[in-house]
């Protein structure tokens, strides 16, 4: 496994583990194994991938450039740990990290992530910040009994399935205040 540490945002100092041997493309399309919200971050902006030389990034033609300590990346990168690595404005430093045993609840991967890891990041609590990445709160999938209080909501098979709803709410909401003129 290899991390990415946020070093800005209310994130900052928060620990992305990802796997070995996957590549992760990172933008702020629905298909990237890492979205980040941010306008200066392209729908399909790098890729990073660990292979046996060590953690490669590459940038996929982005607007605003992938950056390894400060330097515009043009072809593939070898990064190392310690380094650097701005995605638009959202800067996170490179980490290896040692593999470690699987819980029972980190059974079930989701395009690289458990749902334990997933739903950590999701239920991530912080103040107001300036920062491009957003956390929503996650709220309780329902039980899949037929009444009571869950009764009428939506059953998710999984937290990223549940995680996209709450994006794709929440997105929603944004577009009918800027719709609105902002009076909601």
């Amino acid at each position: 496994m290899f991390e990415l540490i946020f070093q800005s945002g209310k994130l900052k100092g928060k620990r992305l583990t990802l796997p070995l041997e996957k590549t992760i493309v990172v933008g702020r399309e629905a298909g990237c194994q890492l979205m980040l919200g941010s306008g200066s971050i392209s729908r399909r902006h790098c890729e990073i991938k660990h292979v046996a030389e060590g953690i490669w990034v590459r940038d996929l033609d982005s607007q605003n450039g992938t950056y390894v300590n400060e330097v515009a990346i043009a072809t593939p990168t070898l990064l190392r740990a310690g380094d650097l690595l701005r995605v638009g404005t959202v800067t996170f430093e490179v980490q290896l990290a040692h593999a470690k045993p699987s819980k029972p609840a980190d059974k079930e991967k989701v395009g690289g992530l458990s749902d334990s890891e997933i739903t950590s990041w999701l239920t991530e609590q912080g103040g107001p910040s300036s920062s491009d990445t957003v956390t929503i709160p996650v709220h309780q999938t329902p039980a899949k009994s037929g009444g009571g209080a869950a009764a009428g909501r939506r059953q998710f098979k999984s937290v990223k399935e549940e995680a996209a709803d709450i994006i794709r709410r929440h997105w929603e909401q944004v577009q009918q205040r800027e719709r609105s003129g902002g009076r909601n």
